[in-house]
């Protein structure tokens, strides 16, 4: 990882406390000019660095930029392996994913963008993907599920989702119909998979694409800052990779009773 990365992952550790140049100096390895002239490339790329005079550098809570370093900070052990790709802006994630897949992709991968400009919901339709207003992300993930296994991916991601939320303390979601989620009876967002089968032979899909797009504030009423688009992206990765498709006793019960009438 570059300098670059490694002093965000720091300076997320320290959610918005102040760190000397010298500490980072020291916590990196690298001289205090190695860690100046990166502060100060991460400024110039827009990331929300700001000096607190003699007490050193933080993050701003003023922005919430997408970094897949700081994001790759907030993923447990276990999903250390997940390859991360960050964009600014995609079409679609779903379609990237998909795009990636027939490229030769082999392992497994989680994209996020800022902004899509073809977002896409559940029977092809549109999905608003406004810049810094949401999360809009897909992930490409081994599966060998059967046919008849292909609608757990629906209601395991939503539990996921929700499992998210509810670790991350933040105002619980609810669902209708399979794949929409609702905030105080405010449509938010949804869900969107797609199977891909490349052994004919087996009847088995071994590899989806699992999209999921969220457009929410993630401030209070006053103002005050819930949860960054970063730790919420890893939390729903973490809770995903720990989903068991061909379970669905695991998650049936949560998912059934977050669905509204």
């Amino acid at each position: 990882m570059s300098i670059k990365g490694k002093l965000l992952e720091e300076l997320n550790k320290r959610e918005g406390k102040p760190v000397s140049g010298q500490q980072l100096a020291d916590a990196l390895g690298v001289s205090r000019n190695a860690v100046w002239k990166a502060i100060h490339a991460l400024i110039q790329e827009g990331y929300p660095v700001a000096s607190a005079g003699n007490r050193g550098y933080f993050l701003t809570d003023s922005s919430d930029l997408l970094s897949a370093s700081v994001i790759r900070s907030w993923l447990p052990e276990s999903c250390r392996s997940l390859k991360l790709k960050v964009y600014r802006e995609v079409d679609s994630t779903n379609r990237e994913a998909a795009r990636l897949l027939s490229a030769g992709e082999t392992g497994e991968l989680l994209l996020v963008s800022d902004t899509q400009t073809a977002g896409r919901g559940h029977n092809g339709s549109s999905f608003p993907s406004p810049a810094n207003k949401g999360i809009y992300c897909s992930f490409l993930l081994h599966a060998g599920l059967r046919p008849d296994q292909l609608e757990n991916v629906f209601s395991g991601t939503a539990v996921a989702v929700l499992r998210a939320f509810s670790a991350l303390q933040l105002p619980p979601l609810s669902i209708r119909g399979t794949d929409e989620f609702y905030l105080e009876r405010k449509k938010t967002g949804g869900i969107l998979c797609e199977a891909n089968s490349s052994d004919l032979e087996s009847g088995l899909f071994d590899r989806l694409i699992i999209g999921i797009g969220l457009y929410l504030s993630l401030t209070t009423a006053d103002g005050k800052k819930m949860c960054g688009r970063n730790r919420l992206i890893a939390e729903i990765a973490s809770q995903v990779r720990q989903i068991n498709y061909t379970d669905p006793k695991a998650f049936l019960r949560e998912y059934n009773a977050a669905r509204e009438p």
